[in-house]
C-alpha cells in the first residue's frame, strides 16, 4: 500500500481505512467576475481507480477559482471513539506536467481541515460561523489581485474585477464594489496582494474573498472588533513550514521523486503535518494559537485548488491515533491470579464437602 508511514509505531493497535474517493463532493467558492482572457471559473475533479483500488485517485485538472474537495465523514467521525486521540491520514500528491509546449503554472494546492458545506456560499448563513484550517502551497512568488479595484498601469479597462459579493468582507451581494486601494491604508505594504512561495497554514474565519486565500492577508484592514461571529470573513496565517516555508512545490522532473507524500496528525489540540519526512514535522499547527477559541473544529478533510490545474492526489487513508503523543498508554497487563484456595469470593466454606 504506498503512503507514508502507514503503520502505527506506537505500541498501541491501529486500524488502516483506505479512502473511496467516489463519495467525496466538490465545493466551489463564488465565481470572481471578469472578462480577463485566462479566467476560468468552475472546477473538475474526475476520479479513477488505481492499484487495484476502487477510488484511490483523483485529478483537479482546471486552472480555476478556489474549490474544495471534501470527504462526506468528519475527521473525527470515523472511529467514534475518544475524539482527543486523535487521526491521521496519509496520501501522496504531484502535479503533471504540462504537455509539450505549454507554459508551466505555479500555483496553489493543498488541504482544507474542518470544513463545512456551505463555509464557501455568500448566500448561506452558515458561511459566516466557517472556521476551519487552510494548508497550502504555492511554487512561485506573485503579485495580483482578483479584487474590484481601478486598473494597474498598461492593464485594459475590461480587466475590472466585479466580484458577485463585496471583497472587503461584508457578505453582501454587490454589483459593484469601490476599488481597493490598500495602498491608502496607512501601515499596509504596497505588496498586500502576493502570494508568497511555501508552504504555509492559515486560520480561514467568515467568507474569505479570493484575494485572502490569494495573500493570506486581509485588505483593506479588517475590522476585528466582531471576531466573535467572524462574520466579516478574513484569513490569519498561523505558521509556515520550517523547512518549506519559503520553499516552492516543484514539478517530478525538477526532483528526485515522483511523489510529495504527506502525512497529517491531527488532534483537537494540535495538527502536526509532514511532507517527505515521517520523522520530523514539517509544521505544527496549535490550537492554542486560534483566534477566540483553543480546540479544532470538527468538518471535512479537503483537498484543495487555486489556480493549479493537473494536481493529481493518491492513496490515502485514515488511521487511529498514529501520534505517539495523542494515543492512549496500553491497556496494563492484568495481574495474574491469585494461587488456587486462597482467593476470595465463591466456593466451599471452611469444612464443607
Amino acid at each position: 500500500m504506498s503512503g507514508l508511514c502507514r503503520d502505527c509505531s506506537n505500541g498501541g493497535s491501529s486500524t488502516v481505512t483506505p479512502i473511496d474517493l467516489n463519495d467525496w463532493s466538490v465545493h466551489l467558492y463564488p465565481e470572481i467576475k471578469n472578462d480577463c482572457p485566462g479566467s476560468t471559473f468552475g472546477a473538475n475533479w474526475f476520479v479513477q481507480d488505481a492499484s487495484g483500488r476502487r477510488g484511490d485517485t483523483v485529478i483537479q485538472t482546471l486552472n480555476g477559482q478556489q474549490t474544495m474537495f471534501c470527504s462526506p465523514f468528519n475527521i473525527f467521525d470515523p472511529f467514534f471513539s475518544d475524539f482527543d486521540d486523535g487521526v491521521t491520514f496519509t496520501g501522496q500528491i504531484k502535479v503533471e506536467e504540462p504537455p509539450t509546449g505549454e507554459t508551466r503554472d505555479d500555483d496553489y494546492f493543498g488541504f482544507a481541515l474542518g470544513f463545512n458545506p456551505g463555509d464557501e456560499l455568500p448566500d448561506a448563513a452558515d458561511s459566516r460561523g466557517a472556521d476551519f484550517i487552510l494548508v497550502d502551497w504555492k511554487r512561485d512568488s506573485q503579485l495580483y489581485s482578483n479584487s474590484c479595484r481601478e486598473d494597474e498601469p498598461g492593464e485594459d479597462d475590461n480587466c475590472l474585477r466585479f466580484p458577485g459579493y463585496d471583497p472587503r468582507g461584508s457578505n453582501q451581494p454587490v454589483e459593484q464594489c469601490d476599488p481597493v486601494r490598500c495602498q491608502d491604508v496607512a501601515g499596509l505594504p504596497s505588496d498586500w496582494n502576493e502570494a508568497t512561495e511555501g508552504l504555509a497554514a492559515s486560520q480561514v474565519l467568515g467568507l474569505a474573498h479570493a484575494d485572502l486565500f490569494w495573500s493570506h492577508f486581509s485588505c483593506p484592514a479588517t475590522d476585528r472588533s466582531n471576531e466573535g461571529d467572524f462574520s466579516t470573513g478574513f484569513i490569519e496565517e498561523l505558521t509556515r513550514g520550517e523547512t518549506r516555508g519559503n520553499t516552492g512545490w516543484n514539478y517530478e522532473q525538477d526532483r528526485n521523486k515522483e511523489w510529495y507524500d504527506f502525512r497529517f496528525d491531527i488532534s483537537r489540540t494540535r495538527i502536526r503535518v509532514y511532507v517527505d519526512n515521517c520523522e520530523v514535522p514539517e509544521m505544527t499547527i496549535r490550537a492554542e494559537d486560534l483566534i477566540s477559541r483553543n480546540r479544532f473544529n470538527d468538518g471535512k478533510f479537503c483537498f484543495y485548488n487555486y489556480s493549479q490545474e493537473n494536481v493529481r492526489y493518491k492513496g490515502f487513508a485514515l488511521e487511529e491515533r498514529c501520534d505517539p503523543e495523542n494515543a492512549r498508554p496500553p491497556s496494563p497487563t492484568p495481574p495474574p491470579p491469585p494461587p488456587a484456595g486462597k482467593g476470595k469470593g465463591k466456593g466451599k466454606g471452611k469444612g464443607g464437602g
